[in-house]
């Protein structure tokens, strides 16, 4: 059986006992979290400071967006939209560790995709999207990286609406992994939940905002990611066992809140989980 079809999930028991659970149950105790519910909302990864995150009317990438070890000759490509984006804390770290050259080309509802897609942010057409693909898919052709990994969000919109499902979307995102050199790794999208979690929080405390499993496995998580990494010949990572060893989902993990929004993760969540994306990681490329 090829490897495109052995994609590989990475289950709760690969790093669960290394995870010490803390909620805090009570709106006074939200002031103790890292960061605060206030301070939330702006924990932005580097990327969005430092012109490397594209935004919705971007073409092309910032030429300059390199990152771990900038010596290196083994090319590491993250590409997609922001959710792809929360976890660079986690990748440049593991970057820097490995001895990696990190390159970076995420731009906002921009899932790395080979069909014309609407804007999820306010559903309107988006060819600035396809135009950057082409862009990256053409770069990346040159610079053939060693590996290339994509997080897709769950919510994608192509123009026609026939090609809307997991499967066809995943297809399309394995498509265009699969006309780069290397290996491909598809990891599974983070939690969502219908609520604004650091008000949530704020207001009623982190037991009362956990997220239920319908929530967090919505959108086709899951069959969409096997298929892109079935399609691109990769490997598929599923941290949604880290994330929620229990239902309903936590937001909180050993005093930090883990969302800055209903679905982006905070730089200092994504920060913290530098050793479980480097298991998962490690577990399938080697």
């Amino acid at each position: 059986m090829s490897r495109a079809r052995r994609p590989r999930a990475i289950l709760s028991g690969l790093v669960a006992a290394s995870l010490l659970i803390l909620t805090l149950g009570s709106p006074a105790g939200a002031e103790t979290l890292r960061p605060t519910p206030a301070a939330a909302p702006h924990d932005y990864e580097k990327l969005w400071h430092d012109g490397c995150f594209g935004f919705a009317p971007d073409t092309k990438p910032h030429p300059g967006c390199v990152f771990g070890d900038t010596t290196s000759t083994y090319k590491v490509v993250i590409v997609g939209d922001s959710h792809t984006s929360d976890f660079f804390p986690a990748f440049n770290k593991i970057a820097k560790a490995r001895h990696w050259k990190l390159y970076t080309y995420v731009k906002a509802d921009c899932p790395f995709i080979d069909l014309p897609i609407r804007n999820a942010a306010d559903m309107s057409n988006y060819p600035q999207c396809t135009e950057w693909n082409n862009y990256v898919l053409a770069r990346l052709k040159r610079l053939q990286p060693d590996l290339t990994i994509t997080i897709p969000f769950r919510w994608i919109f192509p123009l026609d609406a026939s090609q809307g499902s997991p499967t066809a979307t995943g297809a399309a995102i394995g498509r265009m992994l699969a006309q780069i050199s290397g290996q491909k790794v598809v990891i599974v999208d983070s939690p969502f939940s219908n609520r604004n979690v650091p008000s949530c929080v704020a207001a009623h405390g982190a037991d009362a905002c956990a997220i239920p499993r319908s929530q967090v496995l919505s959108g086709g998580i899951n069959v969409r990611e096997h298929q892109a990494a079935e399609v691109s010949g990769g490997f598929y990572i599923n941290l949604t066992p880290q994330f929620c060893p229990t239902w309903p989902c936590r937001v909180v993990t050993n005093g930090i809140l883990e969302f800055r929004d209903n679905h982006h993760l905070t730089a200092t969540y994504t920060a913290s989980l530098t050793p479980i994306v480097d298991a998962a990681l490690q577990s399938v490329l080697h």
